[in-house]
């Protein structure tokens, strides 16, 4: 499932998705890409999404993004922290 292009359309779908990750975190290193069309989930969550999601082994990811500025340093925060030496 992760190794397909994963697209979220719902509210409801983005929830799920984001409820599963929470539960199977380890998953989220195997999603390669993910577009995200509906933006009306709450910016925390999408935020959580993001951090569970978001690995270096993702080829594409897409989405329409406002707050430009927040996103960048959430993605940058991402990486910072995800690759960060033990």
């Amino acid at each position: 499932m992760f190794g397909r292009h994963i697209t979220l359309k719902s509210t409801e779908g983005s929830l799920w998705f984001y409820g599963h990750l929470s539960r199977k975190p380890r998953y989220g290193h195997l999603i390669k890409r993910l577009t995200y069309e509906k933006p009306s989930i709450q910016p925390h969550i999408l935020e959580e999404l993001l951090r569970l999601a978001f690995n270096p082994l993702m080829e594409q990811m897409n989405t329409i993004i406002s707050g430009h500025d927040s996103f960048f340093t959430l993605m940058e925060d991402i990486v910072t922290v995800k690759h960060r030496p033990d």
